[in-house]
C-alpha cells in the first residue's frame, strides 16, 4: 500500500505525492530555474489552523517543477498514536509535484501565495543542494516541536545555513514583547480547540519571543521573507519583494457556537452552586457528586502531569491548570466513600479550598496565561472542597 503523507494537525499539513526519480541524483539548475517560498494560509480544519509552508523550485528547461515541504510524517506508522502523544513520532522533509499541491489547496478553498526568492544562478544552486542533500533518508528525518522546529522554521534555518551572514533577517520590524500563545491565538477561531489548546499547554508557551522565533508561523515566514535582505555582488537586496497571489480562498468564519467552552463552564459552575446552596439549606452533602467532581479532576491532572513528564512535548511542562486539577484528587476521591470523617481527609480539602482561592484571586498574574472559562469552575470546586472539609451533616 502506498504510504500516505499527512502534516501534523495544528501545524503545517497537506498531502503530496512521490518524489521525482531525478532527485535520487545530483541535479544542476539551469539559469531560468527558479526558487520560491510557497505560503499556504490557513484553514478551518484542525489539521490547517496555522497554514503551511514550503519551497518550489521550478526549472521548466529541465522540466523540474517540485515542492520541498516539512512537517510531514507517515500516517501509517503501525504506532503512529502512541509516537504521536508522546511526541516522538519522526517527521520528514517531503518532496512533491507541485501542481497537484495547489489543485489540493484550491479544492479545500484557501488562499496561497508565492514569492519568488532574489537569488543569483550561484545562490539557487546552493540552495536547492542544501536541499537534496536534507531531502536524502539518512538526513530527511527529526523530532518535531511546535515553536522551534516545524514547517516553516525548517525553511527559515536552511536559508540561513546555506546563505550564512550574506542573509540578514531583518527582525526589529515585527512586533517585540510578544509571547508564542500570543502569536497563535489569532488563528484559533474554534473554541472548543482554543480551549484544549489552553488546557495543554503549560507556561513555556508564554514565553516572549524573540523576533527570529516569531516565523515559526508561516504567515509570518512570508513577512519575514519580504523585510529579508540577501547579498547581491556588494550590496544587499530584498529577498522576496512580492507575494503573488496564486489561489484565493472562498473561506468565511464560522458564527461563534453557542455551545462553548464558557458556556458549559458557567452552566456547570451555576448547576453545582444551586446543588451547594440547597445541600446547606438542607444540611446534606452529596458525597457521590463530589467523588464523581474530584476523581474526574484528578483523571485530567494526570493528563496534564503525563503531557509534562511523559512526553517530548515541552510546551506541556510547567503547566499551573494543575494547580485546580490535582492528580491527586483522582485518590482522594475515594476517601469521600470510605474515609470521610478522617481528619487528614478534612485537612485536604481546606488546602484544596485555599489554593483555589490563591489561583482565582492571582489569575491574571500568573506566568501561564489560563484560559477565561476557567475561574467560576475554580471558585466551584473550592465551595465544594470547603462543604467536605467542614460538613455537618451528609446526604
Amino acid at each position: 500500500m502506498q504510504k500516505r503523507l499527512f502534516f501534523i494537525w495544528f501545524i503545517c499539513l497537506g498531502m503530496f505525492g512521490n518524489a521525482p526519480t531525478l532527485l535520487a541524483q545530483s541535479v544542476q539548475v539551469s539559469k531560468s530555474a527558479q526558487i520560491s517560498l510557497i505560503t499556504g494560509l490557513p484553514g478551518q480544519d484542525v489539521y490547517n489552523l496555522f497554514g503551511h509552508s514550503g519551497l518550489r523550485v521550478y526549472d521548466p528547461s529541465i522540466g523540474l517543477d517540485i515542492m520541498y515541504s516539512y512537517g510531514t510524517f507517515d500516517f501509517d506508522d503501525p504506532d503512529f498514536l502512541l509516537k504521536f502523544t508522546q511526541g516522538k513520532l519522526k517527521y520528514f522533509l517531503s518532496v512533491s509535484q507541485y501542481q497537484p499541491f495547489i489543485a489540493f489547496y484550491k479544492r479545500e478553498g484557501r488562499t496561497v501565495y508565492e514569492q519568488v526568492l532574489t537569488l543569483d544562478d550561484a545562490q539557487k544552486q546552493a540552495l536547492f543542494s542544501f536541499l537534496q542533500t536534507n531531502f536524502k533518508p539518512e538526513n530527511r528525518y527529526y523530532l518535531y516541536d511546535f515553536f522551534y522546529d516545524n514547517c516553516s522554521t525548517r525553511i527559515r534555518d536552511a536559508l540561513k545555513t546555506t546563505f550564512g551572514e550574506d542573509l540578514k533577517y531583518v527582525t526589529d520590524k515585527f512586533p517585540e514583547n510578544q509571547s508564542f500563545r500570543k502569536w497563535v491565538d489569532p488563528y484559533i477561531t474554534k473554541p472548543w480547540i482554543r480551549f484544549g489548546i489552553y488546557l495543554l499547554l503549560g507556561s513555556p508557551a508564554d514565553k516572549v519571543a524573540t523576533p527570529y522565533d516569531y516565523m515559526f508561523l508561516p504567515d509570518n515566514l512570508m513577512d519575514g521573507f519580504e523585510k529579508a535582505q540577501i547579498k547581491q555582488g556588494d550590496k544587499f537586496v530584498t529577498l522576496a519583494p512580492k507575494a503573488n497571489l496564486v489561489s484565493q480562498s472562498l473561506i468565511s468564519d464560522p458564527p461563534y457556537p453557542w455551545f462553548n467552552p464558557y458556556s458549559l463552564m458557567w452552566g456547570v459552575s451555576a448547576i453545582l452552586l444551586v446543588i451547594t446552596i440547597l445541600g446547606y439549606r438542607k444540611k446534606k452533602i452529596a458525597y457521590g457528586l463530589d467523588f464523581a467532581l474530584f476523581f474526574l479532576m484528578g483523571l485530567v491532572g494526570l493528563l496534564f502531569l503525563f503531557m509534562w513528564f511523559g512526553t517530548n512535548h515541552q510546551t506541556c511542562a510547567w503547566n499551573y491548570n494543575l494547580i485546580w486539577a490535582l492528580p491527586t484528587h483522582a485518590v482522594m476521591a475515594w476517601t469521600l466513600l470510605f474515609a470521610k470523617d478522617k481528619k487528614w481527609v478534612k485537612i485536604y480539602f481546606n488546602v484544596v479550598v485555599f489554593i483555589n482561592l490563591i489561583l482565582v484571586s492571582s489569575w491574571l498574574l500568573l506566568p501561564q496565561e489560563m484560559h477565561g472559562a476557567l475561574p467560576p469552575f475554580v471558585l466551584i470546586l473550592a465551595l465544594r472542597a470547603s462543604r467536605i472539609a467542614n460538613k455537618r451533616d451528609e446526604l
